[in-house]
């Protein structure tokens, strides 16, 4: 499973849920800095969101939950074919 968004949020869930190995990466914006790094206090690499569209991971994690009606339709149209797991407020599946 793939994480969308090297949030600063993300990080306590991450931590919190205990899903340090369930994240291969997580994907950030083109351009973005923190691309190259890994999330705090994991080892769980932070790469180029287009490793999404060329991988196609069965679900994504949202880990910008707070913007995913913006995130998702995005990736849609960039080609990411599986589905998003929203975590909160309320966990869920979305095919958007």
């Amino acid at each position: 499973m793939y994480g969308i968004g090297a949030t600063t949020r993300a990080t306590p869930l991450i931590h919190y849920a205990g899903i340090q190995k369930l994240l291969e990466c997580v994907c950030e914006v083109p351009g973005s800095e923190k691309a190259g790094h890994v999330m705090p206090g994991t080892q769980i690499p932070v790469v180029d969101e287009k490793r999404l569209i060329e991988d196609q991971p069965a679900y994504a994690l949202m880990l910008s939950w707070h913007i995913a009606g913006d995130i998702m339709p995005k990736l849609r149209a960039a080609g990411y074919k599986g589905k998003f797991i929203i975590p909160l407020p309320s966990p869920g599946i979305a095919d958007a």
